[in-house]
């Protein structure tokens, strides 16, 4: 959850990770191409980094080298607010 109320979630089968307003307004898309969206988590000194978790796939018992899974980052303007 962000300091305004809305929340940063993964959508792992669109791609995308996606910042949602409460009362469900879609404020922003991040799209992540052929990789699958994993998990999403406001963080850093000041709270202002998306950190992203993304996979090549979704097959949770295959070889990891193919599962491929990465973190990218992303400043954003609105802080997180409270703890997961």
């Amino acid at each position: 959850m962000d300091a305004e109320g809305s929340v940063w979630v993964a959508s792992p089968m669109t791609h995308e990770f996606l910042h949602i307003r409460p009362g469900g307004e879609l404020l922003r898309r991040v799209d992540t191409g052929e990789r699958f969206a994993i998990a999403c988590m406001l963080g850093g000194d000041d709270r202002r980094t998306l950190f992203c978790l993304t996979a090549a796939s979704l097959d949770v018992f295959g070889d990891p080298e193919q599962i491929g899974g990465q973190v990218a980052s992303m400043r954003v303007s609105v802080p997180g607010a409270g703890w997961p």
